[in-house]
């Protein structure tokens, strides 16, 4: 925007948004909601941005595409492009190898704008436990606002070419256009969000709704209003924001209809202003330290997370005031990057007189960033990947309980043991949220007149790999029945995304111990699930010793419930939660393995040890001990590397669990 439509309250409500931000991810508890911060940019960009266009359409009588990027590429890119390469290096300093991998993805994603699809398909994976913060994260609503600007130019040029041609006005159209696009896009939102509120987030379907609104301010001329009325809107305005900020937290379905809240209020500063910024709310809110942190809002929106990440890689985990201190130190290369780098390119003659130059911004700034991810990657020290029939796994343990201290190979490779699951997820047969059947999901023998089924949530689902090789081994008919974040003990959860009940867990646990009683008839049941679940009693969230309590109550009954049909029943023990991530400290540790371990806890056993003692013909399956041997829980057994993350183990640890299992399942001679 020029001098001359320079609106310093919107200067300072930027300002407000990035300090409801700065306080959220410095991690103070009343600012869990500062995340709507990001609404009110949204809804800024898109009034200016429109605003901006339809005034030169307006005054030309049509728009100049290569003027619109090129002003768009010296605003960002060259800011954008000197924290990824900064990120780059201290990635390079700080992180192991495997976060690395991580990271030259990410980097390489938000060059080119896409980083939140990324993060949005991360978001569902609900194995994407224990993965540390993305020093690139930040950049996924940078990426939401660019897909905006490359292609809300392009709608309006289509709709000015068509009022060309058939007649009418082009704001009428445009409108109409907005209109009904925010209406799908909020429709969208709020499905979405009650869905998958992780994957909704970051989307930029979900999000295109609140840049709408700002369009829409836009396009209507709007009515100026006295001091009075202009005072009270804006009062309302910021209401809105703050009360959302206050009111919202981390747990909170987002954005959705929430999202109303923060945008609505940042549309009603947007109309108080229109005319003049005469009354004492806009006075306030375009006050000269406001619009001092709106004018640097977006160097320190790209320094301060970047510096939150490295400093936890640092020093560890950071209270809300060493957050605070981290974030305050940002400032200094916020500033530096904002005097010397946004401000002299966005402002160069050379390239403001001939936009092709810009292309040459655009080459240079992404090209070196992408050079530079890609260099990250191919900088990292790998371990080779040892043969399939080289690794023992668990059978090691057979003739030695001493800690494996390194390692020439391993299987599999750290970069892609995260990637390492079962062949249930594959084949749909671990079904996700929203989904209370399971699929036939047969293997082994399927002729077999012997049948046995595997229940359980991933804690259970993990072992399939030792499990199919019994089956195969002893001609068994298997039926895995799994699905994830529902334990199959009889206990009340909370919903693993959003607040409230996760009613689905019960619906599917009713229909698959029907499915096993009924249809099935095993000879036997193998059961497992993870005790890292948040019990509830009485519809509210229990302590340490009444939740585990209600554990030990839920498994009781579960196996009472499936002895009922005579079936053997075995309950498969949960492994005990990883302090670190496996795979990254193996990356770092190759010589040196025991630093990877971690001592089993005291109580790894009793939930599932207790409720094995009530139930009669019901028998426990000690895991924890091919895992923990001597009390020690190892990150590489046999070559084989234990824990794909912090709570689940490879499928290819899983698979040399077989013989230790297997000894101990109820024979069915």
């Amino acid at each position: 925007m020029t001098k001359r439509w320079f609106r310093a309250d919107i200067e300072g409500l930027r300002g407000l948004a990035m300090i409801l931000v700065l306080l959220a991810h410095a991690g103070f508890g009343f600012a869990e909601g500062g995340y709507v911060g990001l609404d009110v940019f949204f809804v800024i960009s898109g009034f200016l941005i429109t605003t901006l266009i339809l005034r030169e359409l307006d005054r030309t009588g049509r728009i100049s595409l290569a003027q619109f990027y090129a002003r768009r590429i010296r605003r960002l890119l060259p800011a954008a492009a000197v924290v990824l390469i900064a990120i780059v290096f201290g990635s390079l300093i700080l992180f192991s190898p495997v976060r690395n991998e991580v990271v030259s993805g990410d980097v390489l994603a938000s060059v080119g704008y896409f980083v939140n699809w990324r993060l949005a398909d991360q978001s569902v994976d609900y194995f994407a436990q224990g993965f540390e913060g993305s020093p690139v994260q930040h950049f996924w609503s940078l990426a939401v606002e660019e897909q905006f600007y490359i292609l809300w130019p392009l709608v309006i040029v289509a709709i000015a070419f068509v009022v060309a041609k058939l007649g009418g006005r082009h704001r009428t159209l445009l409108g109409g256009f907005i209109l009904f696009a925010g209406a799908a896009s909020l429709a969208y939102s709020i499905s979405f969000t009650q869905e998958s509120p992780g994957q909704a987030y970051f989307s930029t379907l979900t999000r295109a709704w609140e840049l709408g609104l700002g369009c829409l301010l836009a396009v209507f001329t709007l009515p100026k209003l006295g001091p009075r009325a202009a005072g009270a809107l804006t009062v309302g305005g910021v209401a809105a924001i703050v009360g959302s900020f206050v009111t919202l937290n981390e747990s909170t379905p987002f954005p959705g209809a929430l999202a109303l809240f923060p945008v609505l209020g940042a549309g009603a500063v947007v109309v108080a202003g229109v005319g003049s910024v005469s009354s004492l709310p806009q006075r306030a809110l375009a006050s000269r330290p406001l619009c001092y942190v709106g004018r640097i809002s977006y160097c320190w929106y790209l320094w301060h997370w970047p510096a939150l990440i490295f400093a936890g890689a640092i020093w560890g985990s950071l209270t809300p005031v060493q957050g605070a201190l981290v974030i305050a130190a940002s400032w200094v290369p916020a500033e530096l990057t904002h005097r010397f780098v946004e401000v002299p390119l966005r402002h160069a003659k050379a390239i403001s007189v001939r936009p092709r130059r810009a292309v040459g911004v655009l080459v240079a700034g992404s090209g070196a960033t992408a050079v530079c991810a890609l260099a990250l990657a191919v900088a990292q020290p790998t371990i080779p990947l040892a043969p399939e029939d080289g690794v023992d796994g668990a059978t090691a343990l057979a003739s030695t309980t001493e800690v494996q201290d390194s390692a020439e190979a391993v299987r599999p490779q750290v970069e892609s043991a995260f990637e390492d699951r079962t062949k249930l997820v594959d084949d749909g047969c671990f079904v996700k949220l929203g989904v209370v059947e399971n699929d036939e999901c047969v293997y082994g023998d399927k002729d077999s007149k012997t049948t046995v089924v595997l229940f359980g949530d991933s804690h259970g689902e993990q072992y399939f790999p030792a499990v199919e090789r019994i089956a195969e081994r002893q001609g068994w008919r298997l039926v895995a029945l799994t699905k994830s974040f529902c334990s199959p003990a009889e206990v009340e959860q909370a919903h693993p995304t959003k607040s409230g009940r996760f009613t689905e867990c019960p619906q599917w646990r009713e229909n698959t111990i029907e499915r096993i009683l009924d249809r099935e008839k095993p000879r036997m049941v193998i059961v497992g699930g993870s005790k890292q679940i948040d019990p509830l009693v009485g519809g509210t969230p229990a302590d340490e010793e009444t939740g585990r309590e209600a554990m030990v109550d839920g498994w009781a009954e579960t196996l009472e419930e499936l002895r009922s049909g005579g079936a053997r029943v075995a309950l498969l023990t949960d492994l005990p939660q990883s302090p670190i991530d496996i795979p990254d400290c193996v990356s770092e540790n190759r010589d040196d393995l025991e630093s990877c371990t971690f001592p089993e806890p005291d109580d790894a056993l009793e939930v599932e040890r207790r409720a094995v003692e009530r139930v009669e013909g019901a028998e426990l399956v000690d895991t924890v001990s091919s895992v923990c041997a001597d009390r020690t829980c190892r990150a590489v057994i046999g070559d084989a590397i234990t824990y794909r993350d912090r709570g689940h183990i490879t499928a290819t640890f899983s698979a040399t669990l077989a013989p230790a299992i297997g000894e101990q399942l109820p024979r069915l001679d």
